[in-house]
């Protein structure tokens, strides 16, 4: 706000003062020359001169006094408000305006400009705490959200609008192994090639349209290489004012579902076969029993230097051999059906052994390492003796029938990782089945254990084997 001031009324008192002045001047001077030359006698004239300066000076000290309160009062309250409003910022004060003509006008407009300033002051003193409060409301709301992101289990990733990583969660460092310090290091690596235009894609329909994107699949690595599958949901945030100010990532790591969800399908797969398993089993057997039982009668009708003695024997054994795969059917549709009792493994291990070192070739050297120090375990026992079996057969195989095969009983303490073996943290006895074979690939040990796999010829493997263990 301008405002100005008129100072030709100044100019015209001041004006006026000096004609009064003159005025005064001349009267007396004129008085003094008739006073002089009515009192010639020097007598009187030091006299009255005396007299007339007094009277001079007090009529001189009446105008300058009312000089003062015409002018110079109004003035000096005028500066001394103008004093209080600059150092004490107090827009409350005001200029008397009991003043006549121009100093009343010029006070009340002094006094126009405090109120507006006053107002204007309030204002801005109103806008600065409601100002204020917004701010902490933010500061406190910022705190809230960043702890949430920081304590969030799923990882999260902050984009600037450059899409340049900001921002990298614990949970993110815990599962991707990236801090925020590696985050230039992390862009090129962190995404698949193929997913690139994908994200590109994504962040600028984010950019563009405000449109969030929920629980969308893909992959991305590790900091040591690994691809891991997760589920990726992305928002665009604005800042302000609500102008796009970056891009929140939400990661959640599905590889443990993933593993859980396969594990589920292994689970009821299997369940399916062992039910079927277990339905023809019973009546196999009978039929076994029949072919077996007459072909048994048969022998002993026909001289064992026969040639259908020789055939007969040979149904026999493939009988024995039908016989023992239903066993292993029946064993694996009944894997619920466990009576485990307290047992010394040692002792059935050594046992197993000695029909293994029997049925096994020579060419195999068998190394043992079994200590009687072991104490007991809850297992079948029929169970134990046949797992042995399996694997040790299996382990003839993949050498070739030729090699070193090892089997061996081991004290071991599964501590704070008993999750990885899906058993309870304790002290357990380790069975160990190790050759020297050549191995099996990532594709053969993800189906070793289903039924009816094996990777032996035609007629020589049941698949049954690792399915039992």
């Amino acid at each position: 706000m301008n405002i100005r001031f008129n100072i030709l009324p100044f100019k015209n008192k001041t004006f006026l003062f000096a004609v009064l002045i003159s005025l005064q001047f001349l009267f007396f001077s004129t008085l003094f020359l008739l006073t002089n030359h009515v009192f010639r006698s020097n007598v009187f004239q030091p006299i009255l001169l005396s007299l007339l300066f007094v009277i001079s000076f007090i009529i001189v000290f009446m105008v300058l006094k009312r000089f003062q309160t015409m002018l110079v009062a109004p003035v000096s309250d005028l500066v001394n408000t103008a004093k209080i409003v600059s150092e004490q910022k107090d827009y409350t004060v005001r200029v008397c305006s009991l003043y006549d003509d121009e100093f009343r006008t010029m006070s009340e407009a002094f006094n126009e400009m405090l109120d507006q300033i006053h107002s204007q002051d309030m204002e801005l003193k109103r806008r600065e705490k409601e100002y204020r409060k917004l701010y902490e409301e933010s500061k406190k709301a910022e705190k809230v959200y960043r702890s949430l992101i920081h304590s969030s289990a799923d990882p999260i990733i902050i984009y600037d609008i450059e899409r340049k990583i900001t921002y990298v969660s614990p949970a993110f460092t815990s599962i991707f192994k990236w801090t925020a310090a590696e985050t230039a290091e992390m862009e090129a690596k962190f995404v698949p090639l193929s997913e690139h235009h994908v994200l590109q894609s994504i962040f600028t329909d984010l950019m563009k349209n405000k449109k969030s994107f929920n629980e969308y699949e893909t992959k991305r690595y590790t900091k040591e290489g690994d691809l891991l599958d997760v589920n990726i949901s992305v928002s665009c945030f604005d800042d302000h004012e609500g102008k796009p100010a970056g891009i929140l990532m939400m990661l959640r790591d599905m590889s443990e579902r993933k593993r859980l969800e396969s594990q589920l399908m292994q689970s009821q797969k299997m369940e399916a076969i062992g039910t079927l398993a277990g339905g023809i089993a019973h009546d196999f057997n009978n039929i076994l029993g029949a072919m077996m039982g007459y072909s048994e009668m048969m022998m002993m009708d026909v001289p064992e230097d026969s040639v259908h003695y020789n055939y007969l024997q040979q149904v026999m054994f493939a009988g024995m051999r039908a016989k023992d795969l239903v066993k292993q059917i029946l064993t694996f549709s009944r894997q619920k059906e466990q009576n485990r009792i307290p047992m010394k493994i040692d002792k059935i291990i050594t046992e197993a052994l000695s029909l293994l070192r029997a049925s096994l070739p020579a060419t195999i050297d068998f190394r043992v390492k079994i200590d009687s120090i072991h104490g007991n375990i809850m297992a079948d026992p029929t169970q134990v003796h046949q797992i042995l079996m399996n694997l040790c057969t299996n382990a003839a195989y993949a050498m070739e029938n030729k090699g070193e095969l090892l089997v061996a009983l081991e004290d071991d303490e599964v501590m704070d990782d008993g999750k990885k073996y899906d058993i309870e943290p304790g002290k357990y006895i380790k069975l160990i089945v190790s050759d020297t074979g050549k191995g099996m690939d990532q594709a053969i040990i993800k189906r070793s254990f289903e039924p009816y796999f094996t990777t032996k010829e035609q007629g020589k493997g049941t698949g049954m084997g690792l399915a039992v263990v």
